[in-house]
This record gives structure tokens, C-alpha cells and sequence, in this order.
């Protein structure tokens, strides 16, 4: 018996899937019979593969419509859950209109500014949780993720200081920057935000990031992050002392003053030991050629972004 319901409940999830409501009805049907294990499978799990897996909205009424008929309308709480777990308008605001809320919506992954407007005005929060304005992760999520609209929407409605810091030591400006978000830059520019700000360890941003950049992993777009560094460096805020910060920075990444430190890196990241045995790199050939091969892949990396593709232009413009 107990294998005939799991064989059901598999069959009822793949009609949900595929939009399939004369087989959903039939499981269900079938399923009912046993009242506990049918309230079992109701309880939630039915209801977000509903919602998760019918993104067309006129497939996901006939879904879910048959779905109450036969298990009944979910509870407040549900209903809230499956919002939070939808990501269409229309879903949205069906499963709003039967009693489920909007005010805990996790806004930071909305990328599309109709669904970040129709939340806004259905009552979902730009907070976080309940941190209330001095968390801007939503802020810096639409900087981050170049979602340019969202940005200008967020930043009009004057909750959060354009240059706030979020939980992970970060700032709209930067967040675009290092993505390569031309557009977002500039609105941020344009709203007036510090290209000097520090963050908690007393750097400044930019030459942080431009170090980093250069030096441990290639971000995707160097041309659209220098462009993003023309616009800051062009702003009428940009002060001389970070100007001459970030001169420095270029100087001693285009000279290579972190190569000496190369065999320490490859160290670091291989380890000096494999499988908890000690490893004597000059007695196993196995590693040292593992490690002639990183130096090597390292120097193709670091060599190019060090000085023609990104550092050498944003000194020239110093």
C-alpha cells in the first residue's frame, strides 16, 4: 500500500508538472481514500510544486484550481509561502487575492522592474527580514545585478544612503563596477555617491577592488569595468588623495611587486599536503609538475590584466 502511494504521489507531481489535470484529478482522487497520507501530501509540498512548476499563468489556475476542489484553498500561511516562492505578476497576484501576502517578499533576486513594481504596490517591504534600513542588500543586489530600473526605483524612494555599507562589506558603487554594470554606475554617479567611501578596514573601494581584480580572479567585461572606472574617476566628487590611492595601486600592480610572492600562492592554494600526507614538492615530480603547470596558467592570467587590459588605461587616466 505503502509503495501504491508513493507510485501516486510520483504520478500526481508529474501531472503538475506537465499541466496535466485529468491525471492530477485522478491521483488525487485516488489518494484521498486514505485521509492521513492525503493531508500528508497536501500539507505543502503539492502546493510549491504547483506553483514552481507552472510558470504559464493559465496553466497554473487549471492546476491549482483543481487542486482546491478536490484538497481545498490552502491556509494564510501557505498561501504566503507559495508568494514568496512565485516569481510571476499574475501568480502573484491570484495567490494574493485568496488570502496569501506579499510583505515578507525577498526582493533582493527581482530583476524584472514590472514584478518589483507590482510587489512594491501589493505591500512587499524593500527591508530585509526585519532589519529595516540599515540593511541595503536590496540596494546593492540591483547595482550587483544590473538591474538599472530597480536601481533608480530603490534609490527614489529615498530608504537607504546611497553609500551604505551591507552585511558583507560592500557598496552599490562597487557591486556594479566589478560587473561591469556601465548604466548602474552612472546612476549612481549621477545620485551623488562617494567614489572615496572606505569600507570597514580603512581602503578605499576602488583601489581594493582594482588589486583584487588584477590579482586573484578575472571578473567577466574588463571593457565595460574600465568604462565604470572612467565615469567614477571623471565624477566631480572623485578627491585627489584617491586619485593618487589608486595611481599607486596601478603603479605597483604594473610592476609586479606581488610575483615575488607567486610560489607562496600556488603553495597555498595546492596545499602541502594530499590526502593528509605530507608532500615534499621536490621529491614528488607529480606535484612539481602540478605546480609548474599553475605558475604557468597564473602568469597567463595575472600578466594581461596587470598592464594592457585594464591597469594601464585607468593610470592614463590618472
Amino acid at each position: 500500500m505503502l509503495l501504491y502511494h508513493h507510485s501516486l504521489e510520483y504520478l500526481a507531481s508529474q501531472a503538475i508538472i506537465g499541466g496535466s489535470v485529468g491525471t492530477l484529478r485522478m491521483c488525487l482522487e485516488e489518494l484521498k481514500l486514505d485521509k492521513e497520507r492525503f493531508d500528508e501530501y497536501c500539507s505543502g509540498s503539492m502546493w510549491k510544486n504547483v506553483v514552481r512548476c507552472n510558470n504559464d499563468p493559465g496553466r497554473f489556475r487549471a492546476v491549482f484550481e483543481l487542486s482546491t476542489e478536490i484538497a481545498g484553498v490552502p491556509g494564510t500561511r501557505l498561501l504566503t509561502e507559495l508568494v514568496n516562492i512565485s516569481t510571476k505578476v499574475e501568480i502573484i497576484e491570484y495567490l494574493v487575492s485568496l488570502g496569501g501576502s506579499v510583505e515578507k517578499y525577498n526582493l533582493v533576486g527581482v530583476r524584472d522592474v514590472t514584478v518589483f513594481r507590482k510587489l512594491i504596490s501589493l505591500g512587499a517591504s524593500v527591508f530585509r527580514g526585519d532589519a529595516g534600513p540599515e540593511d541595503p542588500t536590496v540596494l546593492v543586489s540591483a547595482a550587483q545585478n544590473g538591474a538599472e530600473e530597480i536601481l533608480t526605483e530603490i534609490l527614489a524612494m529615498d530608504v537607504f544612503d546611497v553609500d551604505q555599507v551591507d552585511e558583507h562589506d560592500e557598496i552599490a558603487l562597487c557591486c556594479a563596477i566589478q560587473n561591469g554594470h556601465v548604466g548602474c554606475v552612472r546612476i549612481l554617479v549621477d545620485a551623488c555617491a562617494d567614489p572615496n567611501a572606505r569600507n570597514s578596514y580603512g581602503e578605499i573601494f576602488l583601489s581594493r577592488f582594482l588589486e583584487t581584480y588584477c590579482i586573484d580572479y578575472e571578473y567577466p567585461g574588463l571593457d565595460a569595468v574600465f568604462q565604470c572606472f572612467e565615469l567614477v574617476i571623471g565624477s566631480q566628487l572623485t578627491r585627489t588623495e584617491t586619485k593618487e590611492d589608486l595611481k599607486k595601486t596601478c603603479t605597483k600592480l604594473i610592476e609586479g611587486q606581488r610575483e615575488e610572492n607567486l610560489q607562496e600562492r600556488l603553495e597555498k592554494i595546492i596545499g602541502t599536503t594530499v590526502l593528509g600526507k605530507e608532500v615534499d614538492f621536490e621529491d614528488s615530480p607529480c606535484i612539481w609538475r602540478l605546480s609548474v603547470r599553475l605558475e604557468e596558467k597564473f602568469r597567463e592570467w595575472f600578466a594581461p590584466m596587470k598592464s594592457e587590459l585594464l591597469v594601464q588605461r585607468i593610470l592614463e587616466l590618472l
